[in-house]
This record gives structure tokens, C-alpha cells and sequence, in this order.
């Protein structure tokens, strides 16, 4: 019987060292289709923003445009808004606007208009590098690597989104479980191979929708357990953010201009908690108290503006509530509406806001600009009855009681704010009003506190010509009654109507002159 040769069998190999030759031959792979991405052009990790949303010191916000040489365009938008292209450095003194939306809604094309009015020779550039979803932490890191593009000056307007950029974080925080996650999703993130991924998914999926306003509300239920002793270490990176963004334009050599903000007094606080120590038993006595005292007001007081009941909610407006940024759909269907909403009067303003109205055209408001501004009209008219009258001082006194307990509870001095507005004290109204905008465990506008962390460094500052300072929330306040901001100016929280943007931006432009003058004197 013939002998059939074999092949000996190939030799066992241990486990460890099969797993060690199958990661080199993924690594090899993946170095291979690297490569050949990177050789293609295909996949470039700096042409697109960070996973991280912005947080990464890596993440790239300028990009060289090749057909362009000297020119760059920025990707902060995602697809949410038109990327700025910023053209190669010439002798125009460049201005950078540096900010959160307020500041990308800034009429930049306007403000350069002004500015080479009063000085044509060598003239202005302006870029608007505003952008909307942005506290300080992300604006710092944006302003870092937009000193590359060597500003003449720099104007910072920030100070609304801190809480709402948290909300952000947390949101990453939540996708990612852990910061570990975060970074390691970041570091991939550079790698062709990931992008070219990232392409891939994003071909299929939906295209970018409207900015998703409604968000702001959703993120502020995260901070639902905020105490403000928590709170306040938020002020801290806010003043330490803005203090760094000042040294930064400093030593690059560019002036700088500081502004306050500009808040909605009449937006009730977002987050409003009790003392983690409060006994239940004086927390059920809080809560009775309140029920009793809003009952007492009547409706047409509160309607939209003071939560009674679950049913009885505040109605939060948005920029897209008066048409802007409103899908073009929604925008047809409300001027296709058989009946448009007739505005009431509120406020008369004095200059440079005095004049008519400055909101925008009523057919392009949704159902609840008309409902809350009823509801305005009603506070700011001041014409209780005699039974009114005897109802909102039950509401005072029971309120004194609750802040009696609770001084700093934010919701309940706005209330009280309100009440004390109603009965014509001025200044209790105001002083009450500011507490809460400042007292708010997660504010989505400014307050004195961030006010007061800009006037701060601008004092620190004061000894440098090229650091200044606009007050612009007390200029606005001045031309507004008893010094109170509201809806007559403002379309929500933080956001001025489109044609107020003209007046305010005003306010800026004899400083930003002046840096522009000196600037020049060191070229």
C-alpha cells in the first residue's frame, strides 16, 4: 500500500501572538488606507469642525482656501449658517467682532459702512466672527487662533450663553459617559480614515435642519438641581475666560473693546432652587405660600408671564417667533393666516430707539408674539382697578414671606418684581427685577453679575488706551422706562429685534473709531 506524504501540521501559535499579528495587520491596513486618503486629498481632518463641538484646543476653526492663496474661511457653522471667508490681510484696519448670536446678528456690513465714513483712508474691515451657541469657553478658543488672521482690534460682546455652552458639555459628557471617551473620540477625529467615516454617514443622513432653538430650554433641564453656590463658579471661569481672551489681543498686539450686555428684564429666570438644607416641612410652606399669592393676580397680569399651573405656562419667544430664522414654509403659512395679529402698545422709547415700533411685520409672528405682548401691554399700561390693586398687595405681602425664607429664590423676586412694577415702585421693581435676572441658578442672559465681571476688567484695564470699554446696558437702559429692558426692544431673552441692532451697534463705533486711529499710529 503506497505511503501518502503529508504536510506536518503548522505549528500551534499562542493566542497572545495571533492577537499581536492580526493588530499589526490592522494596523498596516489602516496606515495603508491613511496614506492613500492623505495622498488623494480625500478626508482632512482640518477641514472639518471637532467632534467636540468646539472645547478642543485642536479643533480647526480657519481653513486655507487653495483656489484662494491668502484667503481662509471659517467652520464654526456645521451647515447651520454661511461660513465667513476672510480675505488676505491689506492696509484697512481689520476688526474682529467676537461673540456668541447677539454678536453674529451684528449688522457688520453697517458698522464698516460707519467706520470708513469717519476715516475712508486706509478704511475698515470688519469680520463677524459671532457665533451662536458660543460662551466664553469656546469664543476663547476661537479667538486664539483668530489672532493668526493679525486684527487691529478686537470687540468681545459675550456674556448670555454660559449656561447655555454648559448645556453643550453636559450633552457631550452624555453621549460620550466619560471625558476619557470624549478625548479619545477627539484623537481619532484626526485621522483620515475616521473623517472619511464621518462622510460617509453624514451622506445618508438628513441634511442639516434650523437652528434648534427649542434646545436651550431642553439644556437648561440639567442644571434643574443647580444651587447657587454651584452657580458662581460658573462666574468665575466666565471672568477668567474673558480675562484671557483681553491678554491674548493684547500681546498680539491688537486694541480691544469690551462691552456689557444687554438683558431682557421681563424674562423670568430659568432655574430657580431652594437651599439643599431647607426642611421639607418649610419648603411645603413655601410652595402654599406662592399658590396663594399667584392666584391672587389676576390673569390679565400674568398670562404667559408668571407660571401658575402646569397648564398655566411661561411663554419662552424665540427669534423665529417674529420670523427670523423661521423655515420659509412656517413663514408663508402665517402670511397665508386670513387675520394678522394687531400689536399692542407698549413702552414709548427714547433715543436713538424713540419712533415706531422695532419689532418686525406682524404677519410673520407666530401665535404667541401677540399672546405675551397682550399680556405686556397690560403690565406695562400700570392701570390696575381698585380690586386689582387690593389683590397684588395680598400677592406682595405673601411673597415678602417667601423671600423671607428664601431671599435669593430667583423666580419669586421676579414675581415679586412684577407686582411691586404693577403698583408703580419703580425702584423695588428694578431692584427686585435684577435680583432675580442675577440670582437665576443657570441664566440665558446677562446680569449684573456678568456685567459686573466686564466693568471689573475694564477698570483693571484702565491705565491701557488700547483696552475700552462700552457700557452699552446702561445706555440702552436710559432710553427705556423707570430703566427697565423689554419686549419693546428685545424679541426673547438676549436678542434685540433686527432694526434695535442698528441703534446699539451706534454705540460702538466712536470707540472702535479710536482703536482703529491708533492702530494705525503703530504700523
Amino acid at each position: 500500500m503506497p505511503v501518502v506524504e503529508t504536510s506536518p501540521a503548522p505549528p500551534n501559535l499562542p493566542v497572545a501572538r495571533r492577537l499581536l499579528y492580526a493588530a499589526l495587520t490592522t494596523l498596516l491596513f489602516a496606515a495603508a488606507l491613511e496614506g492613500a486618503l492623505a495622498a488623494l486629498g480625500l478626508a482632512n481632518p482640518a477641514a472639518r469642525l471637532s467632534l467636540t463641538r468646539g472645547f478642543s484646543t485642536r479643533a480647526r476653526y480657519f481653513v486655507p482656501d487653495p483656489a484662494q492663496p491668502g484667503t481662509v474661511h471659517t467652520q464654526m457653522f456645521s451647515g447651520d449658517s454661511p461660513e465667513v471667508v476672510v480675505p488676505p490681510r491689506g492696509p484697512r484696519v481689520r476688526v474682529l467682532l467676537m461673540g456668541e448670536s447677539s454678536t453674529e446678528g451684528f449688522p457688520e456690513e453697517y458698522i464698516q459702512e460707519r467706520l470708513d465714513a469717519a476715516l475712508p483712508d486706509p478704511g475698515f474691515e470688519v469680520i463677524n466672527l459671532g457665533r451662536h451657541g458660543y460662551g466664553s469657553e469656546r469664543v476663547r478658543i476661537l479667538l486664539a487662533q483668530a489672532l493668526e488672521l493679525h486684527p487691529d482690534v478686537v470687540f468681545i460682546y459675550l456674556g448670555h450663553n454660559e449656561f447655555v455652552e454648559q448645556g453643550f458639555a453636559l450633552e457631550l459628557a452624555r453621549e460620550w459617559h466619560s471625558g476619557v471617551a470624549l478625548e479619545a473620540v477627539d484623537w481619532l477625529a484626526r485621522l483620515r480614515t475616521m473623517n472619511a467615516a464621518i462622510e460617509v454617514a453624514e451622506s445618508i443622513a438628513p441634511g442639516p435642519s434650523a437652528r434648534p432653538e427649542s434646545q436651550q430650554a431642553e439644556r437648561a433641564d440639567a442644571f434643574r438641581e443647580l444651587t447657587y453656590d454651584r452657580t458662581v463658579l460658573f462666574y468665575k471661569v466666565y471672568r477668567d475666560n474673558l480675562a484671557a481672551m483681553v491678554e491674548l489681543a493684547r500681546e498680539a498686539g491688537a486694541g480691544v473693546l469690551l462691552s456689557t450686555v444687554v438683558p431682557n428684564d421681563f424674562d423670568p429666570p430659568a432655574v430657580s432652587t431652594f437651599p439643599v438644607n431647607l426642611p421639607e416641612t418649610t419648603r411645603a410652606d413655601v410652595f402654599r405660600l406662592r399658590g396663594l399669592a399667584l392666584g391672587a393676580i389676576p390673569e390679565r397680569f400674568r398670562k404667559g408671564l408668571i407660571q401658575t399651573s402646569p397648564e398655566a405656562g411661561v411663554i419662552h419667544l424665540r427669534p423665529s417667533d417674529w420670523g427670523e430664522l423661521a423655515p420659509p414654509a412656517e413663514l408663508a403659512a402665517r402670511r397665508a393666516r386670513a387675520a394678522v395679529p394687531a400689536p399692542p402698545e407698549l413702552r414709548a422709547l427714547s433715543a436713538p430707539f424713540a419712533g415706531p415700533p422695532l419689532w418686525s411685520d406682524p404677519r410673520d409672528w407666530s401665535a404667541a408674539v401677540p399672546e405675551l405682548l397682550d399680556t405686556c401691554a397690560q403690565v406695562v399700561q400700570r392701570a390696575p382697578t381698585e380690586d386689582e390693586r387690593r389683590l397684588l398687595s395680598v400677592t406682595a405681602t405673601r411673597l415678602n414671606e417667601v423671600l423671607t425664607i428664601c431671599p435669593d429664590h430667583p423666580i419669586t423676586l421676579f414675581e415679586l418684581g412684577l407686582v411691586r412694577y404693577l403698583l408703580g415702585d419703580d425702584d423695588g421693581a428694578a431692584r427686585l427685577l435684577h435680583a432675580a435676572a442675577a440670582y437665576d441658578r443657570a441664566p440665558t442672559h446677562g446680569n449684573d453679575v456678568i456685567n459686573g465681571v466686564v466693568r471689573e476688567l475694564a477698570a483693571q484695564h484702565a491705565d491701557d488706551p488700547d483696552v475700552r470699554c462700552v457700557d452699552a446696558e446702561q445706555l440702552v437702559r436710559a432710553a427705556c422706562p423707570e430703566g427697565l429692558v423689554g419686549y419693546e426692544l428685545m424679541m426673547d431673552n438676549c436678542h434685540l429685534h433686527a432694526q434695535a441692532r442698528y441703534a446699539l451697534v451706534d454705540m460702538f463705533v466712536p470707540q472702535l473709531l479710536e482703536l482703529g486711529r491708533a492702530a494705525l499710529t503703530r504700523r
